[in-house]
């Protein structure tokens, strides 16, 4: 059996249910891309994608994201959402000034990428953060 887990079976998954809070994908082997729908996963509080060995491209519903890529500022869509995850991948470019717009992040983890610059003052209205 093949331990790969292809991203559109992720959906099939996840879609049974309208109150899917939590999308937890870190540490396994991920290819192919995560289907534009996800954007329909309006009661989604938490991403969790770190420590990753993905293939392709991670659109969360509102944007792009490759792996090896940068954190689109449409991820600000997801207003809902609590804790994003997205350490120990290759993560580059600067972290979005829209993402200061998730007034009910409380986690965000980013460390062990290639993100530059500092943090945008945007984040200082995060205050659970």
């Amino acid at each position: 059996m093949n331990d790969m887990l292809r991203a559109d079976e992720i959906y099939h998954y996840v879609t049974y249910t309208e109150c899917t809070k939590r999308l937890l994908l870190w540490q396994n082997s991920l290819s192919g891309f995560l289907p534009e729908q996800f954007g329909s996963l309006s009661s989604l509080h938490i991403i969790d994608l770190s420590i990753k060995s993905i293939s392709g491209a991670i659109p969360l519903s509102v944007g792009v994201i490759t792996i090896s890529g940068s954190i689109p500022p449409s991820i600000s869509k997801l207003t809902s959402l609590s804790q994003l995850q997205l350490d120990t991948n290759q993560i580059s470019g600067l972290i979005p000034v829209e993402l200061g717009e998730l007034s009910n992040l409380v986690v965000f983890f980013a460390w062990q990428n290639q993100l530059e610059g500092s943090i945008p003052s945007s984040f200082n209205s995060l205050t659970s953060l």
